[in-house]
C-alpha cells in the first residue's frame, strides 16, 4: 500500500513540471498568459518549456544505469553527468523514413544499444531500443514462424 502511494506521489509531481504537454506546462501557460496579456506567447514558452524537458530526459536516457554501475560507489557523489553521459556522437540516429535493419548494425554498447530519431534536424524525442523493435514486431504479427 504505501508503494502504490509512494508511485501516486511521484506521479503526481512528475505531472506538475512545468513542461508542455504535462500539466506542469498548462499552469506555466496560464501563468504567463495571466501575466503577459498574449496567448501566443504563452504558447510558446510552454512549448519551449517542453523542448528543454524533452531535452533533459532524452540526456537521462543517455546516462543509462549500466553506465552508472561502472562508476565506484565512492565516486559517484563526485561524479558529474557529463562524465557518465554516453557522448551523443556516439550515439546511433536516424529519421522516421529508416527501415528497422538499417538501424540495427548502428546500435552501440556506448548507449546500450539505443537510436535517437530525429526528424528535420529536431529530435521527434523517441529513444528506440532492439526491445522496443521486438515489441513493435510482436505487436505487428510480423514474427517468423519457428
Amino acid at each position: 500500500m504505501v508503494y502504490l502511494g509512494a508511485t501516486n506521489v511521484l506521479l503526481a509531481v512528475f505531472n506538475v513540471i512545468p513542461a508542455a504537454p504535462l500539466d506542469g506546462g498548462r499552469v506555466l501557460r496560464a501563468i504567463v498568459w495571466w501575466r503577459t496579456g498574449d496567448r501566443v506567447k504563452a504558447t510558446i514558452w510552454a512549448d519551449r518549456a517542453g523542448q528543454v524537458f524533452g531535452w533533459i530526459c532524452v540526456v537521462t536516457g543517455l546516462v543509462t544505469l549500466d553506465r552508472i554501475k561502472h562508476v565506484p560507489t565512492g565516486k559517484r557523489d563526485h561524479t558529474r553527468l557529463a562524465d557518465v553521459a554516453c557522448p551523443l556522437a556516439d550515439v546511433a540516429t536516424a529519421t522516421p523514413q529508416d527501415s528497422v535493419a538499417d538501424i540495427l548494425p548502428h546500435l552501440t554498447e556506448c548507449a546500450d544499444r539505443r537510436a535517437l530519431v530525429f526528424s528535420n534536424g529536431h529530435l521527434a524525442g523517441i529513444i528506440i531500443t532492439p526491445s522496443d523493435i521486438t515489441r513493435m514486431i510482436d505487436n505487428l504479427g510480423l514474427h517468423r514462424p519457428p
